[in-house]
């Protein structure tokens, strides 16, 4: 299991490794699991398809919080926008 700490706060740990179909981590703060990001990738013809998922475990309590914190107010769509142009920068460095 590895780990990556910033700070007193924020701490990653690798959730699960399955080379090269699954990576997936989770974001701890203030000792709780806050949310996992999930990369899947599965061979698809010439290339393969990679899924990229965030799964919130945050609390009613740690939303409000993480709102105060970062001022993004709708984490789930900031999310989303951010995978989205991940994944588009991911298919243009692999076509290159």
């Amino acid at each position: 299991q590895q780990k990556w700490q910033k700070g007193l706060v924020n701490l990653v740990v690798v959730n699960e490794l399955e080379a090269p179909q699954k990576f997936s981590f989770a974001l701890m703060a203030l000792g709780k699991n806050w949310c996992d990001w999930v990369y899947e990738i599965t061979p698809s013809g010439a290339g393969c398809t990679v899924t990229h998922s965030w799964i919130d475990h945050r609390s009613k309590f740690a939303n409000r919080l993480g709102k105060l914190v970062s001022g993004v107010a709708d984490r789930s769509e900031h999310n989303r926008r951010n995978m989205e142009a991940t994944l588009k920068n991911l298919k243009a460095a692999a076509e290159n």
